[in-house]
């Protein structure tokens, strides 16, 4: 199992370094920058200069895809149940993202940033759990129909 942990944290890298690209940029464009930033201000005042914090942010994009590429194994558990696999998976995912996304300072290190960031995790997990659900609700009737059919 720990290969496979690895093999999907290793797959997970460019597929974070990607989204972190893409959504830097669509901040950057958001927030009406003239320039490129990789993170917020209050991360990028940490470096002597630009290109060091475009590679930390990289290297924080990176990790944060292995953590969800690795923790996708937790719904492969075929003996728990869905509520179990999906809890196990949100308190997984939300004790190793929270500390990146402090080191990335998405948000100020404060009770309402906590919130806020918590908040926002949640709202997005929901949305995604639900699009997944659908989805594998959708192709369970899909095999069922196939199965059905070969009868």
């Amino acid at each position: 199992m720990s290969k496979k942990i690895i093999r999907h944290a290793i797959a997970g890298f460019p597929i974070g370094i990607i989204i972190g690209l893409i959504l830097s940029i669509i901040f950057s464009y958001a927030y009406g920058l003239t320039e490129y930033f990789p993170a917020p201000p209050r991360f990028m005042d940490q470096f002597d200069s630009s290109l060091n914090a475009f590679v930390s942010s990289i290297f924080i994009w990176a990790l944060i895809g292995a953590v969800f590429s690795s923790t996708s194994l937790i719904f492969t558990e075929t003996d728990w149940s869905i509520t179990k696999m999906s809890i196990v998976h949100f308190l997984v995912t939300y004790s190793l993202f929270f500390p990146l996304s402090l080191v990335a300072r998405w948000y100020p290190l404060s009770i309402v940033g906590v919130l806020i960031f918590t908040l926002y995790y949640i709202l997005v997990y929901i949305i995604m759990w639900t699009i997944f659900m659908i989805k594998a609700k959708s192709d369970i009737k899909k095999i069922n129909r196939q199965l059905n059919s070969s009868i």
